[in-house]
């Protein structure tokens, strides 16, 4: 779905995209948290964070629309 982001390791995830606050990559993990105070790392040992990162950025853009994002860590901001 457009709307929800899943992720399937040693344990299933699943977050909405209005719930994320931040997003960010710390080597190879992507590093987000929620508006509930959640925070969750999802490590890809074999891929580049980075190219999940922008993944999840083009896929919270095309959430939010016409919104412009300004920046995404250490909040999602709008301009």
């Amino acid at each position: 779905t457009d709307r929800r982001l899943f992720f399937r390791g040693t344990r299933e995830y699943e977050i909405g995209l209005e719930e994320l606050s931040s997003v960010t990559i710390e080597s190879h993990a992507l590093m987000m948290n929620t508006k509930r105070g959640y925070a969750l790392s999802v490590s890809f040992p074999h891929e580049s964070g980075k190219k999940w990162e922008d993944y999840i950025r083009r896929a919270v853009q095309n959430f939010y629309g016409k919104k412009r994002i300004a920046e995404y860590h250490p909040r999602i901001t709008f301009h």
